[in-house]
């Protein structure tokens, strides 16, 4: 039992610092004022993620710094 607790704390682990690290990137982005497409391949490349998720990231928090 303790194996699954770990593996499942190390996952959220994980995913909380992607999804910190892809605000960042997005603040930090929206902040200089580099296009959406810039921001995303940025985010893309540093998190080594899909168009598809770095975009999810985006929906979720360019919001947040406009």
């Amino acid at each position: 039992m303790s194996n699954v607790v770990e593996e499942y704390a190390k996952e959220y682990a994980k995913e909380y610092a992607e999804e910190e690290s892809a605000k960042a990137i997005i603040e930090m982005g929206v902040d200089i004022g580099l296009p959406k497409e810039a921001i995303l391949e940025r985010v893309k490349k540093k998190l080594n993620i899909t168009a598809e998720k770095a975009e999810e990231y985006w929906n979720e928090y360019s919001s947040e710094t406009e």
